[in-house]
């Protein structure tokens, strides 16, 4: 398999990468194929490798040899290349959150020098909105981690075998298809009649769209109707990737990194999970009012998922008991890192009928998702529950000052004993 030609096209899903690979495939006249999961699996058994070196080590021996060896990649490509004869084109798409295809053809190219890599890249606004469109069940999270998970991914890959590895743009796809055609003949070594080819695919087949209206320029958040919760999330997992790449979320970025959560917004978009709860909007109440409803005595939560603090350290909420209330009920208002699971706030309050419960509390060091999590935990029926007035999470003082606010409080309550 050692003379055999291989061409990948790779990056993050909804990026061109089929598009790009029927180009090049078109150009060679040679099938493509899809190879993100053996590429995937690759990177699963040199993780495997790699822990057990490290146990190897942690005894003070050897390590049992590379993570990946020659007989292993040469068993991967001839399943590959089965019936493709000498030359083979592979689309390679890191659809999850976590990178596993890249990082698998990392540990692929050193074994094979005559390989290339066309490394797609697109804008993150027009990527996260393209998945929510192809994956429309996976978590609005997930789909920034994936974007912003690929991007560090290929960077390794690039900085590993630049010779290898070409960086391509989207848009250089869909507004400079002849160019590109040049700057692919130069790196796949493509005669004149195969890069006449590459340039009739581009120009015959767009990539998909991202449901944006095309414009001049990459989209802004001011574009989106994304709530301000979701649109603060995706600054806080995808905005260090994007400065990295060197593109723009628009105006409204400093705005919305300001601005406080108003979390009844997840509830407006579904993002809001529930069990043994009912949502309902009481057209009386204030906006931003949520009715939890129990359906019955047993378990009754509701599930903020993946906010994203970024700087507001400041929970505020209000918690009134419906009518059908018993006298003991109670509620819980937890915090949780939405990874780490560690707890930044528990608090169980009275919410009997018609009781009312007020919280301004402080997350220290609140991580990069967090959880808000509110749950009936006893003394309600069917028809209990509770009125969520506005949960907001807000920029608050700092822990300096809040220790400063403790003292002069407790000073008070002892000058007025």
């Amino acid at each position: 398999m050692g003379e055999a030609r291989l061409v990948v096209v790779a990056g993050p899903a909804r990026s061109g990468i089929a598009a790009l690979a029927g180009a090049v495939a078109a150009a060679l006249e040679r099938p493509e194929r899809d190879g993100s999961a053996a590429l995937a699996r690759l990177h699963l058994v040199a993780e495997a490798a790699r822990q057990g070196a490290a146990r190897f080590a942690d005894l003070g021996l050897a390590p049992p040899g590379p993570l990946v060896t020659p007989g292993m990649a040469e068993a991967l490509l001839a399943d590959l290349f089965a019936g493709a004869g000498d030359t083979l084109v592979l689309r390679a798409a890191e659809t999850l959150p976590r990178a596993a295809v890249l990082p698998g053809l990392r540990h692929l190219l050193p074994l094979l020098p005559d390989a290339r890599v066309l490394l797609l890249q697109r804008h993150a606004l027009e990527t996260v909105c393209s998945r929510l469109r192809s994956l429309p069940r996976m978590p609005f999270a997930a789909h920034c981690l994936a974007w912003s998970a690929a991007m560090a991914a290929g960077r390794a890959l690039a900085e590993e075998a630049p010779g290898q590895v070409l960086a391509v743009g989207q848009e250089e796809m869909l507004t400079r298809p002849g160019p590109l055609s040049d700057r692919l003949g130069a790196f796949l070594g493509l005669d004149a009649a195969a890069s006449v080819r590459v340039l009739a695919h581009l120009r015959a087949h767009r990539p998909a769209g991202s449901g944006l209206d095309e414009g001049d320029g990459p989209p802004g958040l001011e574009r989106l109707g994304w709530s301000t919760p979701e649109k603060a999330l995706f600054l806080d997992l995808c905005g260090p990737a994007m400065a990295e790449a060197g593109q723009s979320v628009g105006s409204l970025a400093e705005a919305v990194r300001r601005a406080p959560l108003h979390l009844a917004e997840l509830a407006r978009d579904g993002a809001l999970r529930l069990s043994g709860l009912r949502l309902q909007h009481p057209p009386e109440a204030p906006p931003g009012t949520l009715r939890l409803r129990a359906a019955g005595a047993g378990p009754a939560i509701a599930v903020f998922p993946a906010i994203a603090p970024a700087g507001r350290n400041r929970l505020r909420l209000r918690l009134s008991g419906l009518a059908a209330n018993g006298a003991g009920a109670r509620a819980r208002v937890e915090a949780v890192g939405t990874l780490s699971r560690g707890l930044l706030l528990a608090e169980d309050v009275a919410l009997p009928a018609g009781g009312v419960a007020e919280l301004d509390r402080a997350l220290y060091n609140p991580p990069t998702m967090m959880d808000l999590v509110i749950s009936m935990i006893e003394g309600h029926e069917a028809g209990g529950g509770l009125d969520l007035h506005d949960p907001v999470l807000v920029r608050g003082p700092g822990r300096e000052r809040e220790a400063q606010e403790r003292e002069a409080q407790e000073r008070e309550a002892r000058n007025g004993r």
